[in-house]
């Protein structure tokens, strides 16, 4: 799936919806931000309608195991990505994640118009990665 609109058009309430709607599952989702994000919460992920959920803020996602947590990192079944844009680490984290039995989607503004990507198999709908 992928959304292509510009800042201020939801992806961030689209990313929080798809955590919720994944956690109802029974699914273990770990959030993650970039700790350079620090517009509302730094230990949230937050739409510009003020909608929140609680993250793990990291300067690059290699540092997301041990930010987040061996044991939550080991339970997660997706992880998702609010401004994925800013982590140059973004594919080796994907693939890495992947090899380790994790799916997950992030938010990207900035490549393009923007978009919302869902990695599954090794492979990042948004870019191929």
């Amino acid at each position: 799936m992928h959304v292509l609109p510009p800042q201020f058009a939801g992806k961030t309430t689209q990313l929080l919806r798809r955590v919720r709607h994944a956690a109802a599952e029974g699914r273990n989702v770990a959030v993650l931000k970039s700790a350079k994000d620090t517009r509302y919460n730094p230990l949230a992920v937050t739409s510009h309608t003020g909608d929140s959920l609680p993250c793990v803020a990291v300067s690059q996602l290699k540092e997301a195991q041990t930010a987040l947590g061996r044991d939550v990192y080991n339970q997660a079944h997706l992880i998702a990505i609010d401004e994925a844009q800013f982590f140059d680490d973004l594919i080796d984290f994907v693939l890495q994640a992947e090899r380790d039995g994790k799916v997950g989607f992030g938010q990207v503004w900035g490549w393009g118009l923007g978009m919302m990507g869902l990695w599954d198999g090794g492979w990042c709908t948004s870019c191929l990665g």
